[in-house]
C-alpha cells in the first residue's frame, strides 16, 4: 500500500493506493498517529484506489476514528470503490463514518 498525503489548509488528505488489509495496516496506523501527534486532527482518507478492505482495515479505521473523536478531531472517508462501499454498508461502518462520494464534498464538510 502507498499513501499520498496532501495538506489543504488545516485538512490532511491521505490518498490510499492498494488494498487496506492486515499486512498493510501498519503503514496507515503510523501515518494517522503522526497526524494526531502533530495536531493534524482533521483528516480525510481517500479510498478511490482501495480495491478491498478486510476486518483488520475496518478495525484500524474504527480505532482511528475513536482517537480522533477523543481530541475533538474528525476522520472522514471519501470515494470508496463499490466493493469497499458494500463492505462498509454490510458491516454498518457506514453508520459511524461520514462517507462522501468525492473529495470536494468531503473537504467542504470540514469547513
Amino acid at each position: 500500500m502507498k499513501i499520498k498525503e496532501t495538506k489543504l489548509g488545516l485538512i490532511s488528505i491521505l490518498s490510499l493506493v492498494g488494498p487496506l488489509v492486515e499486512e498493510h495496516t501498519g503503514l496507515l496506523r503510523e501515518r494517522l498517529e503522526r497526524c494526531l501527534n502533530s495536531g493534524d486532527i482533521r483528516v480525510l482518507i481517500d479510498l478511490k484506489e482501495v480495491p478491498l478492505i478486510d476486518s483488520a482495515g475496518l478495525e484500524l479505521l474504527w480505532d482511528a476514528l475513536m482517537k480522533f473523536r477523543k481530541v475533538n478531531g474528525s476522520l472522514k472517508l471519501a470515494q470508496a470503490s463499490p466493493l469497499v462501499m458494500d463492505i462498509l454498508l454490510a458491516t454498518r461502518m457506514s453508520n459511524t463514518f461520514e462517507i462522501f462520494s468525492d473529495q470536494e464534498k468531503a473537504y467542504r464538510s470540514f469547513l
